[in-house]
């Protein structure tokens, strides 16, 4: 492992300047174009990782814009390390340009510095750094570059029909040393009709949350009242009292617009946020206003309100194996007469998300509510005592020099999609490197020093 170490410490400036120029991608997913089937940023960092690799002295493939890979070695087997070019979007409260990849405090600053472009990029070098060092392996070593982790992992699925499994894999995607469980996933909409309004004492428009997997940390409404005043000193009033960021100001006529202010986090750890979306349906109804629009307010407030467990639709649950029961209230949106709401679930891994799907169905439909759900996943699970939990935690252990037991998470990884593989990485427990769905997003340097090593170490052995 000498020379493989050594190596990477000589090409390390190179990896960031790489990492760097990849974060200024505009990578969110995007509307379909020929060759580009999640947008032209998204395509543009897959050309530009492939370019990069290829320059590096590896084969690669482009698999229809979906996905592409490098490749090195012989064998009939390959072990595979997943990641993904796409990100989520930018999002407020940037204190650094979120695409410029900035160094701040021995950091890279931007939007998938962690999550995920900066690993994906570490395991492109750590695999070159294999190469330089003529190590010989039985089986290949394929670094994935993916483009739909964020939304809906369809570039995996694409992959499939066209590639074969890896025999092992490994996606630095999460926080060393293994996830070896990822909880299920349920995402609903919930919506309805508007009718007709009365004049005055209404909502006149709602809207918050851009992403499903992230808590939305902005949200708006119009409303339109008899004593915009008084409706005014009501917001003042309720914003002293939740010690909130709620404020109210006139707008045309008899309208106020209120504007909330949240805190953005992982929907997989909505607490760690403040939901603006659910803060402004719990003062609107307060507020008691009248009207279609109000009145489905009501009913989602109900419904969900300001928790984070599914307690009052009836689905708050755990396990000892991965905890709770996750909900984030993700969006608003209100046009064409139509209000919609999304919510992403995540579900504790010894439990059924089929059994949730189930039950949010009997409480929405008691609340006359249309209800969609456009995806269901089954948890991940992999005993701790299996190859590739003990291999992996035992090669982090030991570089990291600390004894760190593998976890669950919330998070939903490339994991789910392709056989034999677990989530391993880039974080560190207690470290410096994070922020992922969160402004500010950064990798710390010497940690991404260590973090290639270990993924080095990682291919090494399940190669050989």
């Amino acid at each position: 492992m000498e020379k493989v170490f050594s190596n990477l410490d000589a090409s390390k400036a190179d990896l960031v300047k790489a990492i760097q120029t990849v974060i200024g991608f505009h990578s969110v997913k995007g509307d379909p174009q020929p060759g580009a089937p999640f947008g032209k940023e998204n395509k543009d960092a897959l050309d530009f990782a492939l370019a990069e690799a290829k320059k590096l002295g590896f084969t690669v493939k482009n698999l229809d814009g979906y996905c592409g890979y490098a490749e090195y070695g012989v064998g009939e087997e390959y072990v595979a390390v997943l990641g993904h070019l796409d990100i989520v979007p930018l999002g407020k409260g940037w204190t650094s340009p979120p695409l410029e990849g900035k160094i701040v405090n021995n950091c890279i600053i931007g939007r998938g510095a962690i999550d995920d472009k900066g690993p994906i990029f570490a395991a492109l070098y750590a695999l070159k750094a294999i190469k330089d060092a003529g190590i010989t392996l039985k089986h290949r070593i394929r670094v994935i570059f993916g483009c739909d982790e964020e939304v809906g992992m369809m570039d995996m699925e694409h992959y499939l029909k066209h590639e074969p499994a890896p025999c092992f894999g490994f996606t630095p995607d999460s926080t060393f040393p293994v996830t070896y469980g990822e909880k299920g996933h349920v995402n609903i909409f919930l919506s309805a009709v508007l009718g007709e309004q009365p004049a005055t004492n209404v909502i006149v428009s709602i809207g918050g949350g851009d992403t499903m997997n992230v808590v939305p940390d902005y949200a708006e409404a119009t409303v339109r009242v008899t004593d915009p005043s008084a409706f005014i000193a009501l917001s003042q009033r309720y914003t002293q009292r939740e010690k909130c960021q709620l404020t109210a100001e006139g707008g045309n006529g008899n309208e106020v617009v209120i504007k909330v202010k949240g805190r953005p986090a992982h929907a997989m750890e909505p607490a760690m946020g403040d939901n603006a979306v659910s803060r402004l349906c719990a003062f609107l109804v307060e507020c008691q206003l009248s009207g279609t629009l109000a009145e489905f307010v009501g009913k989602i407030n109900t419904l969900l309100g300001r928790e984070c467990d599914g307690q009052s639709l009836g689905i708050a649950c755990s396990d000892e194996v991965s905890g709770g029961l996750t909900l984030n209230f993700s969006r608003i949106i209100c046009k064409n007469g139509n209000v919609e709401v999304g919510c992403d679930i995540r579900v504790p891994v010894t439990v059924n998300p089929e059994t949730i799907a189930e039950k949010i169905k009997g409480a929405t439909a008691a609340l006359g509510l249309k209800l969609e759900i456009p995806e269901i996943t089954q948890p991940l699970y992999y005993p701790k005592d299996s190859f590739l939990v003990t291999t992996l935690t035992e090669i982090f252990c030991r570089q990291f020099g600390k004894e760190v037991a593998p976890m669950t998470t919330g998070g939903g990884t490339y994991a789910k999609t392709m056989p034999n593989t677990v989530a391993f990485g880039m974080a560190f427990p207690g470290g410096i490197s994070k922020g992922e769905h969160e402004a500010d997003e950064k990798l710390d340097l010497d940690e991404l020093t260590l973090a290639t090593k270990i993924l080095a170490e990682a291919m090494i052995k399940l190669a050989q």
